[in-house]
């Protein structure tokens, strides 16, 4: 180890050839005008907005929400961007749990199963993660998914049940899964 950081840090250390990087220039504006400034404030208004409805639809797990609100503003320039970002996101995720269904239901905690999957799942996430954003979405759901079913959280109750609606409650979505996954 210390031969080839010998090597490489110091007798073929190629960044002494290389010219100093260029310092960008700071951004034109100031307060509101910046672009940056902008988009913290979105990116905070939506995750305000993501921890409400959070917190409305699954109290234990409204985190699932403000994470995927900040993950569709990281490294988006505009508004059209973000946009795309989070129809490319439910559209993966919706794809995501069509195919935890037929995956992770079935394995049901199996240990070996889980792990190959998850081992396929995370070669995935990465594999697609410069293609496509819903391709990466997929696999991270699968991969969530089933990490669920190793914990024993998802079960094909939780399935089976989540999808009657409640005649208490007309105004809750038809999946419910805070009543039958603890």
């Amino acid at each position: 180890m210390l031969a080839a950081a010998a090597v490489r840090f110091g007798l073929w250390c190629y960044e002494r050839r290389l010219p100093p990087p260029v310092v960008p220039a700071p951004p034109a504006g100031t307060g509101l005008a910046r672009v940056t400034t902008r988009q913290a404030i979105q990116a905070t208004a939506g995750a305000g907005f993501a921890l409400v409805v959070g917190q409305l639809v699954s109290g234990q797990r409204w985190y699932w929400a403000v994470g995927a609100t900040w993950w569709v503003f990281v490294n988006t320039a505009s508004r059209g961007e973000t946009l795309v970002r989070g129809f490319r996101r439910v559209l993966g995720t919706a794809l995501g749990i069509g195919v935890a269904l037929f995956v992770a239901v079935p394995a049901h905690g199996d240990g070996l199963l889980t792990a190959l999957v998850a081992a396929v799942a995370v070669f995935g996430i990465f594999y697609t993660a410069a293609v496509s954003y819903t391709w990466m979405m997929l696999w991270v759901t699968v991969l969530a998914a089933m990490l669920y079913g190793l914990l024993g959280v998802l079960t094909p109750a939780c399935w089976h049940s989540g999808w009657r609606r409640p005649p208490s409650a007309r105004w809750a979505p038809y999946w419910r899964w805070r009543s039958c996954c603890p």
